[in-house]
C-alpha cells in the first residue's frame, strides 16, 4: 500500500524558500537536473545525452522508388563494423539523405561469438540489397588490420577479404569521433530508425566514467569500454 513517486523538488512546499539554491550551487547541470528535478533525460556522464532526440520511425516503403527499408534507391550508402569473436561484431548500414544532408542509419547487423565466414554470409544478403554502384566506402576499425583469428591466425581483415567483403580501415580517434557525432546529434545531421535497438541501446548507455562531488583530476575524456561496439 505504499506509492512511490519521482517529482520535483520544489513541489514539497514544507521546505525552506532557498534550500534548492543552497543545493544548486557549485552542482554540474546533471546533479541538478537528476537530484532536484527529477528528470530522467539521461543518465549521469552520458556520452550522447541527446541521442534519443534523433531516433525516428523508419520511412515507408514506396514500390520501385525505395529498398525494402524505405531508403530511396538512388540515395549513397556507407557501411561501418566494429569486428569482435566473442564479443558482438557490430555493423551499422546508413544512407545519406542528398536534400537534407542528413546520414541516416536505417539497419543494423549485430552478432556475438561468430567467426568470420558466418558473417560474411550474413553481411552478403544485406549488402545484396543495395542498389549497384550505391556504396560510397565500407569503414572497419583499423584494429582488423592485427587481429587475427584464432584458427588460422590471418587477420581479420584478410578472411573478409577472402570471403569478397572489403573494408577500409578508419580513424578510430576516440576523442575527435565522439566530438563529431556529437555535433552531428546537435546539429540534427544524424538519424536512426527505432528499429536499430542494438545501437539505441549502446549509444544510450554508452557513459563517461563515473565521478563524485569530491573528484579534484582532470576528468577522463575517455568513455568506459564496454557495449560500445556500435558507438565505435
Amino acid at each position: 500500500y505504499i506509492y512511490c513517486h519521482i517529482w520535483e523538488t520544489a513541489l514539497n512546499k514544507k521546505l525552506p524558500p532557498d534550500f534548492i539554491a543552497m543545493n544548486s550551487r557549485g552542482k554540474p547541470e546533471w546533479w541538478i537536473k537528476k537530484y532536484l528535478m527529477g528528470s530522467f533525460e539521461a543518465t549521469e556522464g552520458a556520452v550522447y545525452p541527446r541521442f534519443m532526440s534523433r531516433v525516428i520511425d523508419p520511412f515507408p516503403v514506396k514500390e520501385k522508388v525505395t529498398d525494402e527499408y524505405g531508403i530511396p534507391v538512388h540515395w549513397e550508402r556507407i557501411i561501418s563494423m566494429d569486428h569482435g569473436l566473442r564479443n558482438p561484431t557490430a555493423v551499422p548500414f546508413a544512407a545519406i539523405d542528398p536534400n537534407r544532408g542528413v546520414v541516416v542509419i536505417y539497419n543494423e547487423y549485430y552478432k556475438p561469438n561468430t567467426l568470420v565466414p558466418e558473417h560474411s554470409k550474413n553481411l552478403k544478403v544485406e549488402l545484396a540489397k543495395i542498389p549497384a554502384g550505391k556504396v560510397r566506402f565500407m569503414m572497419a576499425d583499423p584494429s582488423i588490420k592485427n587481429k587475427t583469428d584464432p584458427i588460422n591466425g590471418k587477420s581479420v581483415l584478410g578472411l573478409y577479404a577472402e570471403q569478397g567483403i572489403y573494408w577500409t580501415p578508419g580513424n578510430n580517434d576516440i576523442e575527435a569521433g565522439l566530438l563529431r557525432v556529437n555535433a552531428y546529434i546537435e546539429q540534427e545531421k544524424v538519424e536512426v530508425y527505432s528499429t536499430c535497438v542494438n545501437i539505441i541501446r549502446e549509444h544510450l548507455h554508452y557513459k563517461f566514467p563515473e565521478i563524485t562531488m569530491d573528484d579534484d583530476k582532470n576528468l577522463d575524456e575517455r568513455p568506459e569500454k564496454k557495449n560500445e561496439h556500435s558507438c565505435d
